[in-house]
């Protein structure tokens, strides 16, 4: 691996000649160019070993509507899932990029928010949950009579089960 630079505002890393000898050619990778002219200062750089660049016919290479979809969708996402080709193919690319940047503009399921429905705590701030929920310590000292059990029978149920777990999980 060689890094080298033949202009103030061009930087690239290759994968050397003696990496791929029967291929005599330079692959350019990790690069950051922007001087319009830097194929023939590849070219100055390399001219003294004989070597074929082919870097700019590499970057060149069309590729099909459903490859960009997936490569849109590898980079992302964490990979692709049946029927996401067609769904972003079918949306457009840049549209598709426009919703995921926004979630806010993104419908929401109605059956993922009737099931969601009942779990209350999706509702709640965080002050009402740490009054709703008793932390670990806090069903601690309860039991160990430090501080009192709630009045509400459904509360002293949930913190009855609480402490039975927290003492199955010290026996």
């Amino acid at each position: 691996m060689d890094t080298g630079s033949t202009a103030s505002n061009i930087a690239f890393t290759v994968l050397a000649h003696r990496d791929f000898p029967p291929l005599n050619r330079v692959y350019v990778c990790n690069c950051h160019i922007t001087d319009p002219f830097w194929p023939s200062y590849l070219a100055e750089y390399f001219s003294f070993t004989g070597i074929s660049i082919c870097a700019d016919a590499l970057f060149r290479q069309l590729i099909s509507k459903d490859q960009n979809v997936e490569h849109a969708l590898s980079r992302l996402t964490f990979g692709t899932r049946s029927g996401d080709v067609q769904r972003v193919g079918a949306l457009g690319r840049k549209k598709w990029i426009d919703l995921q940047l926004h979630p806010e503009r993104i419908p929401e399921n109605p059956a993922l928010a009737n099931k969601l429905q009942p779990l209350d705590t999706l509702n709640m701030s965080t002050a009402k949950m740490l009054q709703n929920y008793p932390s670990p310590q806090q069903v601690k000292e309860m039991v160990a009579g430090k501080l009192p059990f709630p009045d509400d029978p459904d509360k002293r149920m949930m913190v009855g089960r609480l402490a039975a777990r927290l003492q199955g999980k010290t026996d």
